[in-house]
């Protein structure tokens, strides 16, 4: 009763905050003093060209606020305070605080609070994306107290890197954690007002260094990235700042970092992910030597593989990203991949191969991680064994026995048939397990899954369409053997008319023996396939039988020198295969002797006729030294 009556003194209480509290409507583009935004409306800039919006990423219960362009990309987003779906409300008070609220009456984020209240204030989204908050003054001019653009997550037109002297505030591009988790990652772009450059900084060292201005280009910032930007450089007592403009008015360029560090800037890149710290071109810079099982050239690229789970390590700290793996393996000799851990792409799993068995490259289908190679070859890097790729086997609708064999021998490769053979279940991890248990859950939930991904891979579109609702390789399995395989009575008249079409094979006057011998086994071994006995035998005599006249001297020869009866397939193949190689080697020689003939004949001929029309000199000279 007691717990009763405090949830209704609650409601009681919201609902009197509630009630009290004045919303009004903002206008398009600005909030004055006593108005709140929510957040199902948006800001919306005075062109059009730019509004707010919220989104959340995933599934979870975390809403960002951004800006987005009319061409729908993120120009800002404020990253460091992410907020749950309670937040409903952007409002801007009358003592000048800008915020946003919660329908439950929590605690609200704020953005900016004043020092002392002030009533004459107003935000607004500017054109050029800008959201800023602004003091109004009596004579029309105004102080800017905060303004969006001071934390970038995508660079774009007037937004500024370097520092402002009399706020002291850094402006710093940062990148986030993952794609999925908007938190500061490991790599910021700044502007170094010294040396007049560009740098990016991997965890506070400096990884990449863009070199000095000169006619308005970077030395190693590619020319596909400048060449519509027209740089701003200001140095004076109230900052020190970098900031671009684009010189096409109907383009907005945008620069920002991918996860892994590489820095977008329009079409070019800056490949500040292959800065690993001993290499020095392209602008990156060293900070520390090669480790000594790391090999010049060596790169962490990402790959689409079938890993066992047998020699993995985990770092299950959420706040590692991509970065933070890859530095970890780097400096791990015994490290050769790593993947996130966390569906969100925080934490890490690192791979330390035995061989080449430890993995797949399916190029299509798998687990996407990041490999450790150089020029261009997947290696384990102790150099144990070499990979070789293996193609998965593709069904089409056609052969479904053939293809039946091949993937059922490709998957017990890799350790995938039982998840086809079993059918487990995977079943929930019980309160605070093992690592062990963890180990293995994983384990079976990404055999089941890739065994899932092998079988919609192995088939063509058509035919996935119409699994693709099955939830279990097992399913998905018999539902193709079921399908295409068909029942016995089915199967029984395929291998009748498999053995009616041996039957009625002859070998043809420009065949081989190869060529004949492989379109007999293809049916054979067909008729295998089906579960009915074919033996090498009935081959053997199908050839002794069926060749032309030409092979009879090599019959005659088996049937005085073997029994016919226990003759094997691969002896009747080579004494045939032998007399024909003769046989071409005698018609090549043939033909080698015919030409010196032919030329013979007309080099006589041309004696001939130099006889008949030499000159008389010519003759008398000839006859005299008959003579002598």
């Amino acid at each position: 009763m007691k717990l009763m009556v405090l949830k209704l003194l609650a409601f009681v209480f919201l609902w009197l905050w509630w009630s009290t509290c004045i919303h009004v409507k903002a206008e398009n583009d600005r909030l004055k003093p006593g108005d709140s935004l929510n957040f199902s409306q948006s800001l919306i800039s005075k062109s059009g060209k730019y509004s707010t919006i919220i989104f959340r990423i995933l599934d979870e219960d975390e809403y960002h606020l951004g800006i987005q362009s009319k061409d729908k990309n993120f120009d800002w987003v404020e990253i460091r305070k992410p907020f749950s779906k309670d937040y409903e409300f952007l409002s801007l008070n009358t003592s000048g605080v800008l915020k946003i609220e919660s329908r439950y009456g929590n605690k609200p984020i704020i953005l900016y609070s004043p020092p002392q209240a002030i009533n004459n204030t107003m935000a607004i989204l500017l054109d050029t994306g800008n959201f800023v908050l602004q003091q109004l003054h009596p004579n029309g001019t105004n102080t800017l107290l905060w303004q969006s653009f001071d934390y970038p997550s995508t660079l774009i037109p007037t937004m500024k890197l370097g520092v402002n002297h009399k706020t002291g505030h850094q402006w710093v591009l940062v990148s986030s954690l993952t794609d999925l988790v908007l938190n500061p990652g490991a790599f910021s772009l700044e502007w170094e007002p010294k040396g007049q450059e560009l740098v990016i900084r991997r965890r506070g060292k400096v990884c990449w260094r863009s070199g000095k201005l000169r006619n308005n280009r970077f030395e190693y910032i590619p020319e596909e990235a400048q060449r519509m930007l027209k740089y701003t450089i200001v140095s004076n007592g109230d900052e020190d700042s970098f900031s671009f403009n684009s010189t096409n008015d109907k383009l907005t360029p945008r620069w920002s970092f991918s996860r892994s560090g590489r820095l977008s800037c329009n079409e070019g890149y800056v490949k500040a992910d292959l800065c690993y710290g001993y290499n020095n071109t392209g602008g990156c810079q060293r900070w520390q030597d090669l480790p000594k099982c790391r090999n010049p050239g060596d790169l962490f690229v990402k790959k689409t593989l079938f890993p066992d789970y047998e020699n993995v390590t985990f770092e299950m700290n959420p706040a590692f990203g991509y970065s933070d793996c890859e530095a970890s393996c780097w400096s791990n000799c015994s490290c050769d991949g790593f993947s996130a851990l966390w569906v969100n792409e925080t934490g890490c799993t690192f791979y330390h191969w035995n061989s080449s068995k430890n993995f797949v490259d399916t190029s299509v289908a798998g687990v996407e991680l990041y490999m450790l190679e150089n020029t261009g070859n997947i290696t384990p890097h102790n150099g144990e064994a070499s990979f070789s790729h293996i193609t998965l086997p593709i069904f089409d609708g056609e052969n479904y026995d053939l293809w039946e064999v091949k993937m059922q021998s490709y998957m017990e490769s890799w350790d995938l048939w039982d998840a086809v053979e079993e059918d487990y279940e995977i079943y929930p991890l019980s309160e605070n397990p093992t690592m062990a248990q963890i180990k293995n859950h994983k384990k079976r939930k990404m055999k089941k899954a890739k065994a899932m991904s092998c079988l919609f891979t192995g088939v063509s579109q058509m035919i996935f369409i119409r699994i693709m609702t099955l939830k279990s390789p097992k399913t998905i399995w018999e539902y193709l053997k079921e399908e295409y395989a068909g029942d016995d009575r089915i199967r029984s008249m395929q291998v009748l008319n498999l053995r009616k079409e041996f039957e009625l094979q002859r070998m043809q006057e420009s065949e081989t023996i190869k060529e004949y011998s492989n379109k007999l086994l293809g049916i054979a071994n067909k008729i295998k396939l089906l579960g009915s006995d074919f033996v090498d035998s009935r081959i053997v005599e199908k050839i002794l039988v069926t060749v032309p006249e030409r092979y009879e001297a090599s019959i005659a020869s088996l049937e005085n020198t073997k029994d016919l009866s226990k003759i094997t397939l691969a002896e009747v193949l080579h004494a045939l295969q032998a007399q024909e190689q003769r046989r071409l080697m005698r018609q090549d020689r043939v033909v080698e002797g015919a030409l010196p003939a032919k030329h013979h004949k007309v080099d006589e001929s041309k004696k001939d006729f130099f006889k008949k029309n030499q000159p008389a000199s010519s003759k008398n000279s000839a006859n005299n030294q008959g003579k002598d």
